[in-house]
């Protein structure tokens, strides 16, 4: 039997900021722009999990997989502000590309029978990252 990609998405809205440890405010500013302010988004997270069908002919519970999202995802983030929810984000600045990275960490676990192949998260429609192993 192939395998198929399965994608669900999930969307949330929450705030970041860029901020280095090592620039006060103006350096900041300097550095990053507006983006040194929090500010919020509307925030896209989309998972690809790859697997063979199973005999419902599914490669993974839909159930499992939005509790998995609404977990890692929706609960911790939405209308939150993302350089506060983890420790992780003291030392890591909240881009897309290291969003990708966290999400995907987290979400693996979840899924010990199904590959995650691929994740997006998008601030906007027009700005995003991939992750893929």
């Amino acid at each position: 039997m192939s395998n198929v990609c399965f994608c669900r998405r999930v969307h949330f809205r929450a705030a970041h900021h860029y901020a280095r440890a090592d620039l006060d405010e103006a350096g900041n500013r300097e550095r990053f722009g507006d983006s040194a302010l929090p500010h919020f988004h509307d925030w896209t997270l989309t998972i690809w999990l790859q697997g063979p069908l199973n005999d419902d002919g599914m490669i993974v519970d839909l159930m499992q997989v939005d509790a998995a999202l609404d977990e890692v995802v929706v609960q911790p983030f939405h209308q939150q502000h993302i350089n506060r929810v983890d420790p992780f984000f003291k030392t890591r600045q909240p881009t897309n590309e290291v969003l990708a990275g966290y999400f995907a960490r987290k979400l693996m676990p979840f899924f010990p029978y199904n590959k995650l192949v691929r994740l997006r998260i998008a601030e906007d429609d027009d700005l995003f990252a991939e992750w893929t192993p």
